[in-house]
């Protein structure tokens, strides 16, 4: 069994981090990526959910939200709200309006019911 403070020295630069139900680590990054730390091992396995085109400035994840065993919802700065499926590895940009403007999703929470994402801009 890991020890419960294994994660006090990490020493890894993240822009947001989320534990999962299976208490999985996951780091979103400056440069559009989520990465899944393995402390067994010392290492992570790292996801670009914001393609590396898209200029420098706007490839901030800002949140990651797990919501269930094999998804994430990921907020990106100016890139707006992106699924990530732990099973397949297929990013999907979620639509939140219609014209292209750009779209700063900072955080995610659950409705009163528990059962629609919320995402606040």
């Amino acid at each position: 069994m890991l020890n419960s403070t294994w994660f006090e020295n990490l020493k890894i630069p993240a822009s947001c981090l989320a534990l999962d139900a299976d208490m999985n680590l996951w780091m979103g990054d400056n440069d559009g990526n989520i990465s899944l730390y393995n402390p067994e091992k010392a290492n992570t396995t790292k996801v670009r959910i914001v393609n590396k085109s898209i200029p420098a400035n706007s490839r901030s994840v800002s949140k990651i939200y797990p919501i269930n065993n094999n998804e994430l919802l990921i907020g990106c700065f100016r890139q707006g709200l992106k699924s990530y499926s732990t099973q397949t590895g297929k990013v999907r940009s979620l639509s939140l309006r219609t014209d292209k403007s750009d779209i700063y999703v900072r955080d995610i929470a659950i409705d009163n019911d528990g059962q629609y994402p919320l995402v606040y801009r």
